[in-house]
């Protein structure tokens, strides 16, 4: 949420001093170290954020149905000895 906040101060900085076209919050004029500081690096932050919290999300759900699937193999096979018949393995 900060991220996003640093944005919108950026971008109201540049609406707010558009009229000069050789004001520090251009983007194309202005100065390079403020545009890289409030425009591209929280897109970047946020967006190794996202790629982070996604392939963690994929990971987790992967292990989780292989969690599942080796739990249900387990109950199948207990079951099958249960009834007498030989488990296939």
């Amino acid at each position: 949420m900060p991220l996003l906040v640093l944005r919108t101060v950026d971008g109201l900085l540049y609406e707010f001093t558009s009229n000069s076209l050789f004001s520090m919050w251009n983007p194309v004029f202005g100065s390079a170290i403020a545009f890289a500081l409030m425009a591209l690096l929280p897109e970047y932050i946020v967006l190794v954020t996202y790629l982070y919290l996604g392939f963690r999300r994929i990971r987790s759900c992967q292990q989780q149905q292989l969690y599942s699937n080796t739990e249900d193999e387990n109950s199948q096979a207990h079951m099958m000895v249960k009834a007498g018949d030989t488990p296939r393995v």
